[in-house]
């Protein structure tokens, strides 16, 4: 972030933190060989203690498509309706959806060798592996609208909708699906409240101080 950047960086670390209590069901076998994601740094750069969301997010952004998004900060993200949960992530420069997909696969338990000709069902355990790519890609700055709406099954949609052309000056968005119009649904209403506040917030903070 710039020097006329930096009074939005409160507005979006406050986004930032009010995503506890609002986490994306992250399955641990799917840090399979490894203990934990590498730590990441918040909006503005300060070392906190280890933040398992955050590290999650940023850990997205830096691998997804090759790592074309590794440059940008996470803030939030949160599991939406469809199958295998994709998930809505807020960057401090872009609103996206990540398809999840998960595998399964066979580790050797702890502490034991693995063992070719051990029978299915013996000394090994089953892990996941997490394969993500992304669906589609919105500046915040070309978010024109932000509308609400409720399925009759009881789904809770945010529609967004952007100027495609002003989008599409993005960098990172050349080659990647961008569409004028795109909704998620969310099915509680408490974590739909809370995702169509905060994403208001932060494309409002977007549009006034990111230039």
């Amino acid at each position: 972030l710039g020097v006329a950047a930096k009074p939005v960086v409160g507005v979006f670390d406050l986004a930032s933190r009010t995503t506890q209590g609002i986490r994306a069901v992250v399955d641990s076998r799917v840090l399979s060989g490894r203990l934990r994601y590498p730590r990441a740094f918040g909006v503005d750069k300060r070392m906190d203690l280890y933040d398992f969301d955050l590290a999650y997010g940023q850990f997205l952004l830096s691998t997804v498509d090759s790592g074309r998004l590794a440059a940008q900060r996470h803030l939030f993200h949160i599991a939406t309706e469809g199958p295998d949960n994709p998930l809505l992530l807020a960057s401090v420069d872009a609103i996206m959806v990540l398809k999840r997909k998960r595998e399964a696969a066979k580790a050797p338990v702890a502490g034991k060798e693995a063992d070719e000709d051990a029978p299915a069902g013996g000394e090994e355990e089953k892990s996941l592996i997490e394969r993500v790519s992304l669906e589609w890609i919105m500046p915040l700055r070309s978010i024109t609208n932000i509308t609400k709406m409720t399925t009759e099954q009881s789904v809770y949609m945010l529609c967004l909708e952007q100027d495609a052309e002003e989008g599409g000056k993005a960098a990172y968005v050349r080659g990647v699906r961008s569409p004028k119009t795109a909704s998620v649904g969310i099915n509680t209403l408490e974590n739909f409240k809370w995702l169509y506040n905060n994403v208001s917030v932060i494309v409002n903070a977007a549009k006034k101080y990111i230039s």
